[in-house]
């Protein structure tokens, strides 16, 4: 896909970011976001500049944007430990963040070689809006929310939900191919 739209096959930039979805029945790990006022799970997504997926982690909607960037970056760890290396972070040297994620990652960042860049929300700034640089993971969501099965979390483990964020993305690209 990025060779398709002119890029280098290896993305050297990319952004993460958190959704939490509600979750629909009574089995499996869920959690409540008691920001967003749901009980459910959080996707933690890291993208690259295209808003293809690198990595994905969900977890339930309690665990905080700092717990999940730990077990993103070890997401990250041991797919390249498995991939030895030709994984396809191979070259990312920049990622784009929110000042949740920078707190826990900036020690992982930093063995990885990774430059964290912190993108805020404008002071006096109400709802949403696309920030710059981190619009691409915030795009990301809303074609996985085009995926009538990713709108809720009806999955009874984390992986299987896991998986169908994989399952969707593939569409995506052989649909774009």
């Amino acid at each position: 896909m990025r060779q398709k739209a002119g890029r280098h096959k290896h993305a050297s930039a990319g952004s993460i970011d958190s959704q939490t979805i509600s979750m629909r029945g009574g089995r499996g790990e869920r959690g409540y976001d008691g920001a967003k006022h749901k009980v459910g799970r959080k996707r933690h997504l890291s993208v690259d500049t295209l808003g293809l997926l690198l990595y994905a982690v969900v977890t339930p909607a309690n665990v905080s944007d700092t717990a999940g960037a730990v077990q993103l970056a070890g997401a990250v760890q041991l797919l390249e430990h498995l991939r030895r290396g030709r994984g396809v972070s191979k070259k990312l040297r920049r990622l784009w963040v929110d000042g949740g994620y920078f707190n826990a990652a900036k020690d992982k960042a930093k063995k990885q070689r990774l430059e964290l860049c912190v993108v805020e929300k404008p002071a006096g700034q109400k709802g949403f809006s696309p920030l710059p640089k981190r619009w691409g993971v915030e795009r990301t969501f809303a074609w996985l929310g085009k995926c009538r099965r990713l709108v809720r979390d009806y999955e009874t483990t984390t992986q299987s939900s896991h998986t169908f964020i994989l399952l969707a993305m593939i569409k995506l690209m052989i649909n774009r191919l």
